[in-house]
């Protein structure tokens, strides 16, 4: 539950999840999830958390082909 980095957090292991897989086209490598995450965290500023999420949100419900 909650919002800010605990949503973030939740996107994030997602993206890393379907980064990993090989079964997955996702939109970023593990290491560029990584990247983006340490980058928003390090900021502190809560937009840029929450436009990080958004997009993680987006790119994580684009579908699944592994059923």
């Amino acid at each position: 539950k909650g919002g800010g980095l605990n949503a973030l957090g939740r996107h994030v292991v997602a993206a890393m999840l379907s980064a990993a897989s090989p079964g997955v086209d996702y939109d970023y490598t593990p290491a560029q999830v990584i990247a983006a995450f340490n980058a928003a965290y390090a900021s502190g500023n809560s937009a840029t958390i929450e436009d990080l999420k958004d997009l993680f949100d987006f790119l994580n419900n684009q579908g699944c082909p592994l059923n």
